[in-house]
């Protein structure tokens, strides 16, 4: 059997949430992407119907949470392994109170952190939203970190927040400012900018994007035997 046959006991729902800014759709397109390459089947969700941003970087079904979109979207068997869905803080909240209707789901809370000490207050807010119900772990977020490297640890506003999630975290590493500027060019995915990908080719500096991705499959490959492990 494959790693994953062998460790899967559950399809968890991710229902990753950050303030605006907080990367939360490129940390939730680089997991993705991280996981598929550790041999998952991953579906994506993008409940920001505001801004889409997750849509244009990959194949994310859209949902409206005002429309209960969510609900159904989870609602009966699906093929994939895992689900993960781009949600706005503005509707955790009401995604929450849709969900509790939907029986034997096993919710896991992605708190999107980056280095602005403010988004702590986002990830407050989604475990206010789902803290009954779901298990969590951290997605910090380095993109745009200033000092190199991003680690939470070493920011005491982020300390409750790891006890929490104990410490378990999928580390998204800087960018470069090459890597930047791609990125912003054309929204890809980590993937895109490899041989092979989308987006690939000789004006794209694709040994940054090959070492950036392996550390984040590698930092996510450290948490999926739990992250399949269902609540007890």
């Amino acid at each position: 059997m494959t790693g994953p046959e062998k460790i899967m006991k559950s399809k968890p729902i991710v229902i990753a949430g950050g303030f605006g800014g907080a990367t939360t759709s490129t940390s939730v397109a680089a997991v993705a992407d991280a996981l598929g390459a550790l041999g998952y089947r991953v579906r994506l969700g993008d409940a920001d119907i505001h801004n889409p941003t997750l849509s244009k970087m990959v194949a994310a079904t859209p949902l409206d949470p005002e429309k209960d979109d969510v609900r159904k979207f989870v609602s009966g068997g699906f093929a994939e392994d895992i689900t993960i869905i781009d949600a706005p803080l503005c509707c955790a909240k009401l995604i929450a109170a849709n969900l509790e209707s939907v029986p034997d789901i096993d919710l896991v809370g992605a708190l999107t952190i980056n280095e602005p000490t403010y988004t702590h207050e986002g990830a407050c807010e989604l475990i206010e939203a789902f803290a009954d119900r779901a298990r969590f772990i951290i997605f910090a977020n380095g993109r745009d970190s200033e000092g190199g490297k991003f680690n939470p640890a070493d920011l005491p506003e982020f300390l409750p927040i790891l006890a929490l999630a104990k410490g378990r975290v999928i580390t998204i590493p800087r960018w470069t400012p090459r890597m930047s500027q791609q990125f912003n060019k054309t929204n890809g995915a980590p993937a895109d900018y490899i041989p092979g990908g989308r987006f690939a080719g000789n004006s794209f500096d694709a040994a940054a994007w090959r070492h950036h991705r392996n550390q984040v499959i590698a930092s996510t490959a450290g948490v999926a035997e739990w992250l399949f492990q269902p609540r007890q």
